[in-house]
């Protein structure tokens, strides 16, 4: 079942996965200031629905929403009873629909109930799920057009393109490697891809590199666009048409440093795509020579995305740390120092304990035991005495219970004869 998504902003998700530039439906301009209730769309112009050598095999796809916004303006008056239409009868040939719950379909014409929006605020749907085709080419496309209306604001309509994309570019998975890396220090990656199916990228080849916390990309490439200066992502753009069957490697290295102070582990990741499509949450461009594809010989990987570990030379040194327990015979505690509890069962002279850590990136075991002085008393008076009326108490028990027991017997064999 699709539930509705709170939209207080654009998704930076969904930007990510398809064109950067988005469609704002039209709509009767509302002056500043003024108190009209405002309703705008924020659906990208593209949407890439699948590729075409995954065809029917395609996974479904139900990430294509319909977020609806309420313009603020004054007064912040909300929009009332908003309801989205859309109609998918425009994919037909390219794509087969599965039904939402969330939104009532007939046919290919789905009407989703978004109720009452806040001013300056959104709500999303996902009204369908997209099922690949057979017999489609990457570029292959249709149209999904949706209009929204309230019963206090202006009807708008709007439109988004779903494409048929691919071809889908194979990885070797996980890459060697790379142990003691210090920080400060650069380390350079280079790409592979295959292009294992039917079809050569007819318009081009997308490069998408991301690095975990304390791990930075150097923004070299012009044909190359970064997070920032220390970039944790890149998204680079060839214009190559790489041939079906073939397989290539980028001509330089990716340079990706451990930021200072450094963390003692950490991964670079890359994916491939096609077609070539920017994120737009990626506003630096790099300024040096473009970073271009070297064809090689033909690779059978099977992955989409691929794994860089890093070791680096940072240490996480853990040290136990101690103080002495005290307490009497049969009491259960503990210290500041140690976070579990312990229990003295007898007192015995220069009795300790010992402390041992570990952790995976420790590299000083010399410090890495410690020993644990106890400092017993004798139990309290009292202890004493309740372990002693419970043994007594326990005697009794048991003798009741053993005479009880026999008078049943006696009585049981009385009966019998």
């Amino acid at each position: 079942m699709h539930l509705p998504i709170r939209v207080l902003r654009r998704p930076a998700a969904l930007a990510a996965s398809v064109a950067a530039v988005f469609a704002t439906a039209v709509a009767p301009a509302a002056a500043d200031g003024s108190g009209q209730v405002v309703l705008r769309f924020e659906t990208p112009e593209t949407f890439v629905m699948y590729n075409a050598d995954q065809g029917s095999g395609a996974a479904p796809n139900d990430r294509f929403a319909v977020p609806v916004h309420v313009a603020a303006s004054k007064g912040g008056e909300p929009a009332r009873n908003v309801r989205v239409v859309v109609d998918a009868s425009g994919l037909k040939g390219v794509a087969r629909l599965a039904h939402s719950d969330g939104c009532p379909a007939e046919g290919a014409v789905y009407t989703c109930a978004y109720g009452t929006l806040q001013n300056g605020d959104g709500e999303s749907y996902t009204p369908l799920s997209l099922l690949g085709v057979d017999g489609v080419e990457p570029g292959d496309s249709g149209t999904v057009t949706y209009t929204a209306t309230a019963d206090n604001a202006a009807t708008i309509t709007g439109t988004t393109r779903m494409t048929v994309g691919g071809p889908t570019l194979s990885a070797p998975g996980r890459e060697k490697g790379v142990s003691g890396l210090a920080p400060g220090q650069p380390a350079n990656l280079t790409a592979r891809l295959a292009d294992n199916t039917r079809f050569a990228t007819e318009q081009g080849v997308a490069l998408q590199v991301g690095t975990s916390e304390g791990v930075t990309l150097t923004a070299l490439h012009s044909n190359c666009f970064y997070t920032g200066r220390a970039a944790t992502s890149a998204w680079c753009t060839f214009p190559t048409k790489a041939a079906a069957g073939a397989a290539y490697r980028t001509g330089a290295p990716l340079v990706y440093t451990v930021t200072p102070p450094g963390r003692p582990a950490g991964e670079v990741t890359y994916t491939w795509s096609s077609p070539p499509s920017r994120p737009a949450d990626h506003p630096v461009r790099g300024t040096g020579p473009p970073l271009t594809l070297v064809r090689t010989a033909g690779q059978d990987f099977d992955d989409r995305d691929v794994r860089v570990g890093i070791t680096t030379t940072v240490q996480a040194d853990y040290r136990p740390v101690t103080a002495t327990v005290r307490g009497r015979v049969g009491d259960t505690g503990g210290t500041t120092a140690i976070d579990f509890h312990i229990r003295i069962d007898r007192r015995v002279p220069g009795a300790k304990g010992t402390i041992r850590t570990y952790g995976p990136y420790d590299r000083t075991p010399a410090n890495d035991l410690a020993v644990i002085p106890l400092d017993a008393s004798p139990a309290a008076p009292y202890r004493r005495f309740l372990g002693s009326a419970w043994t007594w108490t326990a005697g009794v028990l048991a003798v009741v219970v053993l005479a009880v027991t026999r008078r049943r017997r006696r009585r049981n064999a009385t009966t019998a004869s």
